[in-house]
């Protein structure tokens, strides 16, 4: 009986990851990368609990304010380092594979008002704040959102 049952569970697990790992038809790939799209983003958004709590626990609650001051105001200047471009970067590759030699332009674009928008922040951030570190951190957070956004359009050109 307790060969049975270790032989259904082997043969269970089996089936599970042959339909996570092996593509068989359109609806079977759909729910595969469904599945694993759903695993990644839950993992992501775990570490991002965890280091948020692990951060919160080192900085203590006065310096975790500040960081979460600046956070929030270089977050108000984050469409303007996008303008909505990526999907609309997507759609137009996907429909012609010529519009791929526009890539670089729209790259030297994206990255010259990113700098635009960099010194944008750490100008207003010394008319917000007269805390040191708090202006440090928003210059922190501005060129991490920079590099982030700039990482997102490369993601746009390979998807």
């Amino acid at each position: 009986s307790a060969s049975v049952q270790a032989s259904s569970r082997s043969t269970m697990v089996g089936r599970i990851f042959s339909l996570l790992l092996d593509p068989r038809g359109q609806r079977q790939i759909l729910f595969k990368n469904s599945v694993w799209l759903a695993i990644a983003d839950g993992l992501t958004r775990l570490v991002k609990f965890i280091v948020t709590l692990y951060v919160i626990r080192i900085l203590g609650s006065l310096e975790y304010g500040k960081f979460a001051f600046a956070f929030a105001f270089v977050s108000l200047f984050s469409t303007l380092f996008d303008f909505g471009l990526a999907p609309v970067m997507t759609r137009e590759f996907a429909r012609r594979e010529e519009e791929d030699r526009s890539f670089s332009p729209l790259l030297a674009f994206k990255l010259g008002f990113g700098m635009f928008v960099f010194v944008l922040i750490a100008a207003s951030g010394h008319l917000v704040s007269s805390d040191g570190i708090i202006r440090r951190l928003m210059v922190v957070l501005a060129l991490a959102l920079w590099m982030n956004e700039a990482s997102a359009t490369y993601y746009a050109l390979f998807r």
